[in-house]
């Protein structure tokens, strides 16, 4: 047997493994958009799958597409935020959000009152309260401490599905 025949079976259980993690994600969002009973005993036969699932141990590292997905998934079913949260926001809250995830820094918008002449304030456009502001960020927009690869990832991830949602909100709003 040569050193790529054994590598092989690694690879398919591997591929095997990465499909059900995602299959597990993307039905835990579909069903748990539905907001039905049954919908919730899947989510939580979902959740026993996962946990036995990370049980066999490590797998190769998810791809951003895939964190994404966990990220969205986890969204749903842990925070509520389901197609009728989300439908309610018809202003562009969540690629707002999105889109102050995935800076660095406070993205900042430049506003002039009306009537106002020479006279310019800027905002930041994140579109909730503090109270949701999940952002690492002192007041005058900086980082309170340099973001590690984790905390970077972890906010990509947050930016990501924030997008689908929108996205999705606006496909059923077409």
């Amino acid at each position: 047997m040569s050193p790529d025949d054994k590598d092989a079976p690694k690879g398919a259980l591997e591929e095997a493994v990465s499909l059900f993690d995602e299959l597990v994600a993307l039905t835990g969002q579909v069903v748990a958009s539905s907001g039905t009973p049954v919908a919730t005993a899947i989510l939580d036969e979902l959740g026993d799958l996962q946990r036995r699932r990370a049980a066999l141990g490590p797998r190769s590292p998810q791809t951003g597409a895939e964190r994404i997905s966990t990220e969205r998934a986890r969204q749903i079913s842990a925070e509520g935020y389901d197609r009728a949260h989300d439908d309610a926001h018809e202003n562009g809250e969540l690629a707002w959000a999105g889109a102050c995830y995935a800076a660095p820094a406070r993205i900042f918008e430049r506003r002039s009152p009306i009537g106002a002449h020479h006279h310019v304030t800027f905002r930041d456009p994140w579109p909730w309260d503090d109270d949701h502001d999940r952002r690492n960020f002192a007041a005058d927009g900086q980082m309170v401490k340099p973001a590690t690869a984790g905390e970077r990832i972890r906010m990509l991830e947050k930016a990501g599905a924030l997008i689908a949602a929108e996205i999705d909100r606006l496909l059923r709003a077409r």
